[in-house]
């Protein structure tokens, strides 16, 4: 095979896994029962768009766990996301997390608070950061939140 030929394999290859010219669309995850006693609140900003979520706008379950929010259409912009919990006595704890979305693939924004890396073992889980909480505020010390990226294809062709 001539290096031009594998070029060309190399180029269908990558735009068949990757879905180009499909749509990226991100979502809101959050493992609920991990936030108890705590008001969640999160946006995300992508090409001038704002989108504002609340613990009532997590209304469906994910086949991975967690309860999620309707996906957003954002294209290709970069994409910023800022995960606020409160209670009755302030802010406990804020996340912020920023990615380039990949074209044709689904995004969950993943919102947990642990006390251990959630995304050990975890195949197409990025970016994963822990935020400190207020521990005058927060019962565990020891926890943190977690805010991740996971990847899911839009393509029904690509199966992990």
């Amino acid at each position: 095979m001539t290096a031009t030929a594998r070029a060309l394999l190399v180029v269908a290859i990558g735009v068949s896994l990757f879905g180009c010219g499909q749509s990226t669309d991100v979502r809101f995850r959050a493992f609920l029962s991990s936030l108890a006693g705590s008001e969640l609140s999160a946006e995300m900003t992508a090409g001038g768009r704002m989108v504002r979520v609340s613990r009532p706008d997590f209304t469906a379950t994910s086949r991975m766990g967690g309860a999620v929010t309707r996906f957003v259409s954002v294209g290709t912009d970069r994409v910023s996301v800022r995960v606020t919990l409160r209670d009755d006595r302030g802010k406990v704890g804020e996340a912020r997390l920023t990615f380039q979305p990949t074209d044709g693939w689904g995004h969950d924004v993943v919102i947990v608070v642990a006390g251990a890396d959630p995304t050990e073992g975890c195949f197409g889980c990025a970016l994963a950061m822990p935020f400190p909480l207020d521990p005058r505020l927060h019962a565990a010390p020891a926890d943190s939140l977690w805010v991740y990226l996971t990847l899911d294809p839009r393509d029904p062709n690509v199966v992990f």
